[in-house]
């Protein structure tokens, strides 16, 4: 499963969507080879669970690829910025 994405930038102000809109936010993702094996414990993943900002409320978003294992706090796999309209 790994470790939850860490949150970058500068706080922003709550944004409020209309019905219909739709707002985004930047996600860096690491090349987890540039991780040691052992560390990471090198995984393949079919998707992100991503959760709106201050919910529980997720969806799945399909995106296969390979990442980190382990629940090791020092390795940060991605990272996201503050959602904008």
């Amino acid at each position: 499963m790994g470790q939850a994405a860490v949150r970058t930038g500068t706080a922003m102000s709550p944004v409020e969507l209309a019905p219909g809109t739709s707002a985004t936010a930047t996600v860096k993702a690491s090349v987890v080879a540039n991780y040691p094996a052992d560390q990471c414990q090198p995984t393949a993943v079919s998707g992100l669970t991503v959760y709106s900002p201050n919910t529980t409320d997720a969806i799945y978003l399909p995106y296969p690829t390979t990442g980190c294992g382990t629940n090791d706090s020092s390795i940060t796999q991605l990272a996201v910025q503050p959602v904008t309209d």
